[in-house]
């Protein structure tokens, strides 16, 4: 019988285990920001709306499996943001302080170019860093 229970007693574990987010980093302009993966279509979707903030120094990282023009809105946030594009680990694109917008939200952000990951930020976190078109992002993450 202590078989079974260690059989399910691992079961249970191992199932929490899967709901735990994955974090990894990225590093712009020599500063790593600790992010939260956004790799499905689902979480992509979800991105932090209804959330209440972000620890300084981390983000979400949005993973595009092919480069695309890839447009981001501020529905249901609850803090302002920056956005960074990027394309082939150069970011291409920064959108600053962007305020929260609720369900009917009125601004699409992004560039006219196609772009493989996006980071968001608290707002304000380009400019502190320095962040600019052109510089590097050398993303870390495992899936």
């Amino acid at each position: 019988m202590s078989k079974w229970f260690c059989l399910l007693l691992s079961v249970i574990f191992l199932a929490g285990c899967v709901a735990t987010p994955q974090f990894n980093e990225i590093i712009v302009n020599q500063r790593p920001i600790k992010v939260e993966l956004a790799l499905t279509p689902q979480e992509q979707f979800q991105g932090l709306s209804g959330r209440d903030g972000l620890a300084a120094d981390s983000g979400m990282l949005f993973i595009f499996s092919k480069p695309g023009v890839n447009q981001f809105v501020m529905r249901e946030m609850k803090f302002p943001l920056d956005i960074i594009w990027f394309n082939h680990n150069k970011i291409i694109y920064i959108a600053k302080n962007l305020p929260p917008e609720g369900k009917d939200y009125k601004n699409i952000y992004g560039p006219n170019a196609e772009a493989n990951a996006v980071l968001e930020v608290n707002a304000g976190t380009s400019d502190k860093y320095g962040w600019q078109i052109g510089q590097s992002g050398e993303i870390k993450y495992e899936q």
